[in-house]
């Protein structure tokens, strides 16, 4: 599974995943016990993309600046690349200072234009 992630461009889902590996070699189940072990062992990451799917990464691999653009027309989803996030103002909450959000941009989808 981690082989799967190293090679990864984006975060991916548990289903694409499993998908990805070797016909037979685990089931959707363990599979998923594997995400789960290794995201409580800090070696990857879950991204929530709004869309009720977790994506999971390498940790550090996934900027944690990750952009989420969602069409307003028809709903479509898309992780952009990584980005520079900077704030000029006051006090930050904790979360944001640790660097450890997401931004979800809204707008109308090049389709759907």
């Amino acid at each position: 599974m981690l082989k799967v992630l190293e090679v990864a461009a984006t975060p991916r889902s548990h289903g694409e995943l499993v998908d990805a590996l070797p016909r037979g070699l685990m089931d959707r189940t363990t599979a998923f016990r594997n995400l789960m072990a290794l995201t409580r062992a800090g070696l990857v990451e879950r991204l929530d993309g709004g869309d009720r799917l977790w994506r999971y990464a390498l940790s550090g691999r996934r900027s944690s600046e990750a952009v989420i653009f969602e069409c307003v027309k028809c709903a479509s989803r898309v992780l952009l690349p990584p980005a520079r996030v900077s704030f000029s103002s006051g006090a930050l909450p904790e979360v944001v200072r640790r660097r450890r959000f997401q931004l979800r941009l809204r707008g109308v989808c090049d389709l759907c234009n």
